[in-house]
């Protein structure tokens, strides 16, 4: 394998990380998942030419564009995580959820003390 053929392997890699971090921006789920998709088989192609020439000498560009990449890919997690923290606040402002962990409104809390339900007033202390 040549250095040129790494150049355009982590050129596909780069493009491919921006076309991932556009994607999450957009916010098309399709988009977002043909996008990772793409990026991990760029990834393992690149470890594969990796573990082909590991016996002769790695470009010397090759490390930093690998630590460009590793913190690239840093920052679109976050803002996957990012994302999602957003995605779940919205969730909560259109569907509120009640202080109870309940099932039914007003119910006890499952082994609780009894209580009188006013039925069964003959029977109750």
């Amino acid at each position: 394998m040549s250095h040129t053929t790494f150049d355009e392997q982590f050129e596909r890699l780069e493009s491919q990380l921006q076309a991932l971090s556009d994607s999450l921006t957009v916010g098309d789920l399709v988009l977002l998942q043909d996008a990772s998709t793409k990026f991990q088989l760029l990834t393992v192609e690149l470890l594969q030419m990796a573990k082909d020439a590991q016996r002769t000498m790695a470009p010397t560009n090759f490390f930093g564009r690998i630590s460009a990449l590793s913190s690239g890919m840093a920052t679109f997690r976050e803002n996957l995580f990012r994302r999602r923290a957003y995605i779940d606040c919205a969730l909560g402002v259109l569907i509120p959820t009640t202080g109870e962990k309940s099932t039914y409104a007003g119910s006890r809390v499952y082994g609780g003390p009894a209580c009188r339900s006013g039925s069964f007033t003959a029977f109750s202390a």
